[in-house]
Parts: structure tokens; sequence; C-alpha cells
């Protein structure tokens, strides 16, 4: 249940960040990425990219390494734990 609870997180949030980010002007066309659902404000445009985005990356590592699995879960350790300094740092 935890291991679904933070891929929820994970996708939402992320997704949020890149629409913020495209709405602060960031990206070069930016206001494509800015399209949400009337109903709810889902980001769609950004789900759809952060969906291409892990697809290529699961793509281009699986087929160069026996173990994929263990070379996600390690390169996306170092970015969690940055971000959880940044985070302590800047609480303080």
């Amino acid at each position: 249940v935890s291991a679904f609870g933070t891929l929820g997180a994970l996708v939402w949030s992320g997704s949020r960040v890149v629409q913020r980010t495209a709405k602060m002007g960031y990206f070069l066309i930016g206001r494509k990425w800015l399209r949400v659902m009337k109903k709810d404000g889902t980001p769609v445009n950004t789900l759809k990219l952060q969906f291409i985005w892990c697809a290529l990356i699961i793509v281009i590592i699986g087929g160069v390494t026996s173990d994929p699995f263990k070379i996600l879960s390690d390169y996306s350790q170092y970015s969690y734990w940055i971000f959880y300094c940044l985070t302590g740092i800047g609480l303080f």
C-alpha cells in the first residue's frame, strides 16, 4: 500500500511541478503544458510528458544493463536524498 501511495504522490506532484514551471516561463513551448481538464484541474499534457519521459528512461536503461530495476532505484535515491537535504536546510 505504501508503494502505491508513494507512486501516486510522485506522479501527481511531478506533473504539477512541470505545469508550474511552464507557467513561470521556463519551457520554450510553455503554453502547451498549461492545459488542464476543466472538471478537476488535472494537468493532462504534463502527465503525458511525464509518461513519455519515464518510458524513454526505462527503454534506454533496460536496453543497456541486465538489471534495470537496480540502476533506476539507485539513481533515483540520489535525487531523493538531495532534495530531502535541501528541504531540511530550507526549513532551518
